[in-house]
């Protein structure tokens, strides 16, 4: 069994974007980013990297749009049943799972977007062409 991945300078693109989306998103002046935790780069460059890689496996940008949600719905239902501590509890878990979807729907924007308009060019083109000839 033969495992390749092909790097590209889209997945690259979708691994810095979805971080910089993280680092925005728990930022100390975001509603729900105080106090809830800190991010460790290292480990959260290394998951980028690896959603990274398991959504290019994914041939439609529309089936990698379904995982991102499946992936933050299976997140909610696992996490639901904790303790809740204190009165914002709800909100703080309700913003991670909103921040699981969006870390995957940018990847999916950043790897699928650019090969959606190729293939619309490559198409208009070959069109263009078949009306000439």
């Amino acid at each position: 069994m033969e495992f390749r991945v092909q790097f590209s300078i889209s997945m690259v693109i979708a691994a810095v974007a979805a971080e910089v989306m993280s680092v925005f998103w728990y930022n100390n002046h975001s509603p729900w980013g105080h106090r809830t935790g800190d991010r460790f780069m290292l480990a959260a460059i290394v998951s980028d990297v690896i959603l990274v890689v398991i959504l290019k496996f994914l041939t439609e940008w529309e089936d990698a749009v379904i995982f991102a949600l499946c992936l933050a719905l299976v997140y909610a239902t696992l996490e639901a049943p904790h303790v809740v501590h204190s009165g914002r509890s709800f909100s703080y878990f309700f913003f991670h799972a909103v921040h699981k979807f969006l870390v995957i729907f940018v990847m999916v924007m950043c790897l699928f977007i650019p090969k959606e308009n190729e293939k619309n060019e490559k198409s208009l083109t070959t069109h263009e062409t078949r009306f000439k000839t």
